[in-house]
C-alpha cells in the first residue's frame, strides 16, 4: 500500500474510531448488564478494536476493487484474547480470505449464521506464560519481590528498557522506596462456552457496500474475544482475586498492547484515582503521520512520556529510558546491515513497510549489497522472525560471503551496533535511533514512498539527509559508504554530521544514562500533584 491509500483508510477508520468505541460499550454494557465507562472499555478494548477496523478495512476495500474467483461460506475462527486474535490476522492467510468472504456475504445478504469455529475453549493470559510452574520466571519474581516494597505507591509493569538487565535490577533497588516492580503475569485460566446465539443475532446488517460502518458492526460480534464477552465477568473476578494492592500510579510502556491482567486491573483502578502513565517503546512516535498506537496510548493514558518530542497535548511529556553501558565494546572492521521486514498480511495500517511496498524494501536492501565491492566485513543481521518473504536466502544469494548474525539475546543488538566500524539500518525505525543515540556511524536508506512524516519532523530528517546518514535508496547509500569507507571517524565526526545527529536525538532519541534518577523526579512530581 503506498502512503496515499493509508492516508486515506487511516482517515476514514479515524472519523468511525468514536461511534464504533461507543456502540462497542452500548453492547458490551447490555450484555453485562452493567455500566462501565467509555474510557473503561478503551482502555481494556481500544487496541483490539483498532486491529480490528483496520484488518476489515483492508479486506473491505479488496472486497470492492478485487473480483472474487471463487465464493465459498465463510469460516471464521474465534479467539479468546486480543493476542488470539493478533496472531490470527498475522499469520492467518485463510482467516483473511474467510473475512473477505464474510464482507462479500454481507454485502450480497447471505446469512451468516454457520460461519463460526469453536464451541467452547481456554482462556488464559499465556502470551506471557509457558507453564505456570517456570523456574526462571518464579527466581525473578521471588527476586523482585525481595527488591521491592509492597506498599511503594508507583507500580512498574512491563517496562522497555534499554540498558542490560543488571542496570535496570539495580536501578529498582535505587527506587525500592517508591516504585515496586510486577509484571501482572500470574497466571490465569478460563473456561469459556462461546455463546453463538448472541453472537448471530447481533451480527446484523442493513446498509449498502459503500457502509463500512456497518459492515464493522456486523462483523464486530462474530469476532469479538471471549475475554471481553463470554469470560468477562470470571477474568475480571480472577484478576481481583491475585489482590494486589492498589497503587497511587501504574507506570507502562508495553502493558497497554497485549497484557490482560494489567488492563483489567488499571481500569478498576483507575475508578478510584490511580494514575496512569505510559512511555514510547519503539520509534515513529511523534514522527509518523496519523501513529494509531501513539494515539491510543495517548488517549488511555494519564501522561504519556515521549522520547523527546513533545506536542500540543500537554499530557506529552518527555522522559528518558535508559541507554546500555558499552565503553568496553571492541570496535572491529565490520559493515553491520541491520534489516527489517514485515509480516505478508496487512494486521495495521501504517506509515512503515506493509505487504504492498515489502518488496520495494528488499530490493533496495539487495542493491545496498550489491553496491558493496566485497563481502568479508559485512555481518547482516536478518529480523528475528521469518514473515515468510524469503528475505534471508535472496541476501545470501547475493552475498554468500557475508557473515550472518542469528543471535537475540537481549542487548545483542546494542553490542553489534558497538562492535560495527558503521551500521546500516534497511528501514526507518526503532533501530536506526537506537544506533544514532549511541552515537555509532550510522546509515540508514528507505523508500520515500512508505513513511509519511510530520510536518514537526521534516527538518531533523531532511537534516539527516543533507549530511549523509539518511539515504533514499540502497543503491544510494552504498556509494556513500564506499565514498566515506576509508574515513568513517573522520565523517562522522564532522561538526555538521554531529549537530544534526544530536538535533535528532534531543528530539527522538533522547535516552540517557540518568534514567533513574529522571522517573524518580518525575514520580514524585506526579504523586505531589495527585496529593492536592
Amino acid at each position: 500500500m503506498k502512503k496515499e491509500i493509508i492516508k486515506d483508510g487511516l482517515e476514514t477508520i479515524g472519523r468511525l474510531r468514536m461511534p464504533m468505541l461507543h456502540w462497542l460499550k452500548d453492547v458490551l454494557d447490555t450484555y453485562h448488564n452493567e455500566s462501565n465507562s467509555l474510557a473503561y472499555y478503551d482502555l481494556i478494548a481500544g487496541i483490539w478494536l483498532e486491529h480490528f477496523m483496520h484488518v476489515v478495512y483492508a479486506e473491505w476495500i479488496k472486497s470492492r476493487t478485487k473480483l472474487l474467483e471463487s465464493y465459498k461460506e465463510p469460516t471464521l475462527e474465534l479467539s479468546t484474547t486480543p493476542a488470539e486474535f493478533y496472531k490470527l490476522i498475522v499469520n492467518s492467510t485463510d482467516y483473511h480470505l474467510n473475512l473477505r468472504m464474510a464482507i462479500y456475504s454481507i454485502h450480497n445478504d447471505i446469512n451468516l449464521s454457520l460461519c463460526l469455529q469453536k464451541k467452547e475453549d481456554k482462556l488464559t493470559n499465556g502470551v506471557f506464560i509457558s507453564s505456570p510452574w517456570n523456574a526462571k520466571k518464579i527466581f525473578k519474581k521471588i527476586l523482585f519481590r525481595v527488591i521491592s516494597r509492597s506498599n511503594a505507591k508507583v507500580l512498574i509493569c512491563s517496562p522497555a528498557f534499554k540498558c542490560s538487565p543488571k542496570d535496570w535490577i539495580l536501578a529498582l533497588y535505587k527506587l525500592r522506596h517508591l516504585a515496586r516492580y510486577d509484571n501482572l503475569d500470574d497466571f490465569i485460566s478460563v473456561r469459556i462456552k462461546y455463546d453463538h446465539s448472541w453472537r448471530y443475532s447481533n451480527s446484523i446488517h442493513s446498509g449498502t457496500s459503500d457502509d463500512f460502518l456497518g459492515v464493522l458492526k456486523c462483523l464486530l460480534p462474530l469476532c469479538i474475544p471471549a475475554v471481553f464477552l463470554e469470560g468477562f465477568k470470571e477474568y475480571r473476578e480472577k484478576v481481583l482475586l491475585l489482590n494486589k494492592a492498589q497503587a497511587s500510579i501504574v507506570y507502562t510502556a508495553t502493558g497497554l498492547d497485549t497484557n490482560l491482567t494489567f488492563k483489567f486491573l488499571v481500569a478498576e483502578w483507575k475508578k478510584n484515582g490511580t494514575i496512569l502513565l505510559n512511555h514510547q517503546h519503539g520509534g515513529g512516535y511523534g514522527m509518523y503521520d496519523l501513529h494509531v498506537l501513539e494515539d491510543f496510548e495517548k488517549r488511555v493514558s494519564d501522561y504519556f512520556y515521549s522520547w523527546g518530542w513533545t506536542s500540543k497535548n500537554r499530557k506529552v511529556l518527555p522522559l528518558s529510558v535508559g541507554i546500555p553501558n558499552l565503553r568496553h565494546a571492541k570496535r572491529s572492521k565490520q559493515i553491520l546491515l541491520n534489516c527489517n521486514e514485515c509480516h505478508r498480511n496487512i494486521y495495521r495500517l501504517h506509515f512503515y513497510p506493509m505487504p504492498g511496498t515489502m518488496k520495494k524494501v528488499i530490493s533496495n536492501t539487495i542493491d545496498f549489497v550489491l553496491g558493496l565491492p566485497e563481502h568479508k566485513n559485512l555481518l547482516i543481521r536478518p529480523y528475528h522472525h521469518d514473515c515468510g518473504w524469503n528475505f534471508l536466502n535472496k541476501l545470501k544469494n547475493v552475498a554468500p560471503n557475508a557473515k550472518y548474525d542469528t543471535g537475540y539475546r537481549r542487548l545483542i543488538s546494542y553490542k553489534r551496533f558497538a562492535e560495527s566500524r558503521i551500521v546500516v539500518h534497511n528501514v526507518h525505525g526503532t533501530g536506526c535511533l537506537e544506533s544514532l543515540a549511541l552515537n555509532i556511524p550510522t546509515l540508514c536508506f528507505f523508500e520515500a514512498d512508505i513513511y509519511k512524516f510530520r510536518k514537526d519532523a521534516r527538518p531533523y530528517t531532511k537534516a539527516l539527509e543533507e549530511v549523509g546518514i539518511l539515504h533514499r535508496s540502497g543503491k544510494e547509500a552504498a556509494l556513500f559508504l564506499l565514498g566515506v569507507w576509508n574515513e568513517v571517524e573522520i565523517w562522522w565526526q564532522k561538526p555538521e554530521v554531529q549537530e544534526a545527529r544530536k538535533a535528532f536525538c534531543e528530539k527522538y532519541a533522547n535516552f540517557s544514562p540518568n534514567w533513574p534518577q529522571l522517573w524518580r523526579t518525575e514520580f514524585k512530581r506526579i504523586l505531589s500533584l495527585n496529593s492536592k
